[in-house]
C-alpha cells in the first residue's frame, strides 16, 4: 500500500494503522537519528497503541543470515564460453577479410562503417539527453510532493541497487528503509562485486526487516547478483585488460538477464530490464551505469528503462566525491541528488535530506 492510499477513504482504518506502524518499524531500525517525519510517526503510533501490531508480530520469522542469501554469479562458465566464441569468431572474420579483400576496399569500408556508427550513436545520445532534460522537471516535482506515487497499478516495478563494500552499502540500506514501498509486482536486485563479504550480510538483515514489517502483505521478490571486479588488489596492469573485459561482460549480464523468480515465460518482458538503477557513490556504481547507458545507446535497452538515479553520499557536504564528479560531468544520470544544502547550492542539484545534517553542514554554518 502506497502513501497515496492513505488518502483513499475506501481503505480501512486498520490498513492505515498497519501501514503507519510498518513505516515506523522500518524507521526505528535505521540506526541513526530519526528525522522529524519519522519521530512524528513514531509518536503518533505510540499514542494509538503501546503494543506491537499483531500482524507484524505474527509475520515475524527467524532472521535471514548470510547463508540464506543465494548469490548469483552474473558471468557463469557458460557465459564465458559464449562470449569467447563471439570474440574469436569476430577476430577470425576480420583477419580473413584483411587477407582476402584488397587493402583500399577494407579501409574505405571501415571508414564508412565508422562514420555511420558514430552518427547513429551521437544521434541516439542527443535524443536520450533531450528526453532526460524534458523529464527532469516533472519527475522532480512528483518526488517532492506530499505523497509518493503508487506502484500497485503497474504491471512490474524492477529496482536495481548497487552496493559497495563498506559505508556506501550501509547508507543505501538506510535509504531503502526510508523509501520502501512493497507490493507483489516489485523486484529488488542487489548488485555486489566479487570479494565483497560485507554486503550479503547487510542484504540479509534488510530483507528480514522488510519481511517483518510487511503485516502479512506481499513484499515482492529479490535477488543478489555478483559481478566481477575490474582489477583486484596488487593485480599486474598487463592482465587488467582481461579482468576488465570480464567485469564489463558480467555487468551486461546483470542488467539484461531477468530474475529467476520472474521468468519471461510467465511475466513476458516486464522484468527484462531494470526500471531504475540506484547508486550512491561506490566506483562500481558509475561503471554499471556507464555500461547501462552504452546499452541504451546501442538500442539494447529501451530508452524508458534503466533510469539512473545517483545520490551523492551523505559523507560529502561541500564537495562531490570522485564518483559524484564522474556522474556530474558525464551527465548520464537521469536524476542527480545530494543530501546537504551547501553542496546543492554549489553544484545546482536537488537536495533530499534523508538524515539530520550535523551542525557544521547546516545553512549559515561557517
Amino acid at each position: 500500500m502506497s502513501q497515496c492510499d492513505l488518502h483513499d477513504p475506501a481503505h480501512s482504518e486498520a490498513e492505515h494503522s498497519c501501514y503507519q506502524k510498518r513505516q515506523t518499524y522500518l524507521y526505528s531500525q535505521t540506526g541513526v537519528a530519526k528525522s522529524k517525519t519519522a519521530t512524528a510517526m513514531a509518536s503518533e503510533s505510540e499514542k494509538s497503541s503501546h503494543s506491537e501490531d499483531p500482524r507484524v508480530a505474527g509475520n515475524r520469522k527467524s532472521p535471514l543470515t548470510e547463508n540464506d542469501v543465494d548469490i548469483i554469479d552474473a558471468l557463469g562458465d557458460n557465459d564465458v564460453r559464449y562470449y569467447l566464441v563471439i570474440i574469436v569468431g569476430a577476430t577470425v572474420f576480420i583477419s580473413a577479410s584483411f587477407m582476402l579483400v584488397p587493402f583500399y576496399i577494407i579501409i574505405s569500408s571501415i571508414v564508412a562503417f565508422a562514420i555511420a556508427g558514430v552518427t547513429c550513436i551521437v544521434g541516439r545520445h542527443v535524443s536520450l539527453s533531450r528526453e532526460r532534460a524534458r523529464q527532469k522537471g516533472p519527475v522532480w516535482a512528483s518526488c517532492t510532493g506530499s505523497t509518493a506515487p503508487g506502484i500497485e497499478d503497474l504491471p512490474a516495478v524492477y529496482y536495481t541497487y548497487i552496493l559497495g563494500s563498506g559505508g556506501h552499502t550501509g547508507e543505501m540500506s538506510e535509504f531503502i528503509k526510508r523509501s520502501y514501498e512493497g507490493h507483489e509486482n516489485l523486484h529488488r536486485r542487489y548488485i555486489i562485486t566479487s570479494g565483497d563479504t560485507h554486503s550479503p550480510n547487510v542484504v540479509a538483515k534488510l530483507e528480514t526487516l522488510i519481511r517483518n514489517a510487511a503485516c502479512g502483505q506481499p513484499t515482492g521478490t529479490w535477488d543478489v547478483v555478483r559481478v566481477a571486479r575490474a582489477r583486484n588488489v596488487h593485480q599486474p596492469l598487463w592482465t587488467a585488460w582481461y579482468t576488465s573485459l570480464l567485469s564489463a561482460l558480467s555487468i551486461v549480464n546483470a542488467l539484461v538477464k531477468e530474475p529467476r523468480s520472474r521468468p519471461r515465460t510467465r511475466f513476458g518482458a516486464n522484468f527484462r530490464y531494470p526500471h531504475v538503477i540506484m547508486t550512491n557513490g561506490p566506483g562500481t556504481g558509475f561503471i554499471v551505469c556507464l555500461v547501462a547507458y552504452a546499452l541504451k545507446l546501442l538500442f539494447v535497452i529501451p530508452a524508458n528503462r534503466a533510469k539512473m538515479v545517483y545520490m551523492e553520499t551523505w559523507a560529502h557536504i561541500r564537495t562531490l566525491s570522485l564518483t559524484g564528479k564522474l556522474f556530474y560531468y558525464s551527465d548520464i544520470a537521469d536524476m542527480f541528488i545530494v543530501q546537504h544544502k551547501p553542496l546543492a547550492e554549489r553544484v545546482n542539484k536537488p537536495c533530499i535530506q534523508l538524515f539530520e545534517p550535523p551542525a557544521y553542514a547546516r545553512p549559515g554554518a561557517s
